[in-house]
C-alpha cells in the first residue's frame, strides 16, 4: 500500500492520500487554513495554517502517523488515525 502527505498550495491544506483501503485512492485533507478538515477520517489534529516539513510512517499494526511544522502557529503537530 502506498501513503502520501503533502502540502496543497491552492488551498493551503495539508492532505493524506492512500490506497490501503480495496486499492481505491482515497484523499483526506488533514488541516488547512481557518481550522479542521476531517472528512469522516478519524485523524486528530490541533491547527489552522499549515506550512513546513513533514513526517509520514506507518507503524506496524497499519496506523499512520504523520508530523509537520505549522508555521504561522510556530509549533510542531500531530496527526495519526491510532484513536480509532
Amino acid at each position: 500500500h502506498v501513503h502520501v502527505a503533502y502540502y496543497s498550495p491552492q488551498d493551503d491544506a495539508l492532505r493524506y492520500v492512500t490506497n490501503a483501503g480495496d486499492w481505491q485512492w482515497e484523499t483526506k485533507t488533514l488541516d488547512h487554513v481557518g481550522g479542521y478538515a476531517y472528512e469522516d477520517y478519524p485523524f486528530y489534529q490541533g491547527g489552522s495554517l499549515w506550512m513546513g516539513d513533514l513526517s509520514l510512517a506507518v507503524d506496524p499494526d497499519g496506523y499512520v502517523h504523520i508530523s509537520y511544522y505549522d508555521a504561522a502557529n510556530q509549533c510542531l503537530k500531530y496527526a495519526t488515525n491510532r484513536l480509532k
